[in-house]
């Protein structure tokens, strides 16, 4: 009796053994996932990598998305299965710059870099994302311009890339249907403002280069704008009154520019 409990116990713990076997390989992160976050990795400075960060945890001698995370991969990406979700450094303040290879992680939803001290141009392959939801880059140095590649971040809705070194245009938006909140302010963009998408909630541009007057045409179709700021520019002209009359407009800053004046039909003739 008592062997047969004993070869019933082993059968049991068999089981187990082989099903924890299982779901381990069900959760080995998918190579290509891996081989991005190396890289990401390897491209900051490693002399800016504190112990205590999230950085410091990654060690590839463990799987990134496998559970439980004890010594490794403590923090700063997040899982779904076998894929990276998310993209999240803490502000320790990594210098270095943004691996183009992070369009491999292609189920990312949110990337947030903030507070870091990242440099060079902002990757155009990053803009191939096609899952990406959220995507904030503020508080760095990133620098050059942001390509019309931009569009392709069809799932986009909240795109914050401000107080860093950016220039040139403004990104055209408005094939963005799902965005809803744009911070682009604190770099040093040039040129007009930019046609808006029809979502577009929060419009940001604060303390740029931006010159020329307020177009109707960027403003036609963002009928849902609850705020819009736009201090600390050289915009020239009369502010129009139809700007005022937007049914949703709730908070505006225009301070600091060049208007010459405001037109005399003001929203408060409606």
């Amino acid at each position: 009796m008592k062997s047969v409990t004993t070869a019933a116990a082993a059968t049991v713990s068999l089981f187990f053994f082989f099903l924890l076997l299982s779901t381990t390989a069900a959760a080995a992160t998918l190579s290509t996932d891996v081989s991005a976050l190396k890289a990401i990795k390897s491209a900051i400075n490693p002399t800016t990598i504190p112990s205590y960060s999230c950085l410091a945890s990654w060690n590839f001698t463990s799987d990134p998305c496998s559970t439980p995370h004890v010594t490794h991969f403590l923090c700063g990406l997040s899982c779904s299965a076998n894929r990276v979700t998310q993209l999240t450094f803490d502000p320790a303040g990594y210098a270095g710059t943004l691996s183009p290879l992070v369009s491999q992680l292609t189920q990312l939803t949110t990337i947030d870099l903030s507070d870091n001290k990242l440099s060079g141009p902002i990757p155009t392959s990053l803009f191939s994302l096609p899952n990406l939801q959220t995507l904030i880059l503020q508080s760095n140095s990133f620098s050059g311009t942001i390509p019309p590649v931009i569009s392709n971040l069809k799932a986009i809705e909240t795109l914050d890339i401000s107080h860093n070194l950016l220039s040139g245009s403004l990104p055209d938006t408005s094939s963005l249907l799902t965005l809803t909140r744009l911070d682009l302010s604190f770099n040093k963009f040039t040129g007009s403002l930019p046609k808006l998408g029809r979502n577009l909630l929060e419009f940001a541009v604060k303390a740029n280069r931006l010159s020329g007057d307020m177009p109707k045409t960027s403003f036609n179709e963002s009928t849902q704008l609850e705020v819009v700021e736009l201090s600390d520019n050289s915009l020239t002209g009369i502010i129009p009154g139809w700007f005022f009359l937007q049914p949703a407009l709730q908070q505006v800053n225009l301070a600091n520019n060049a208007f010459t004046g405001i037109y005399k039909q003001t929203y408060l003739a409606k």
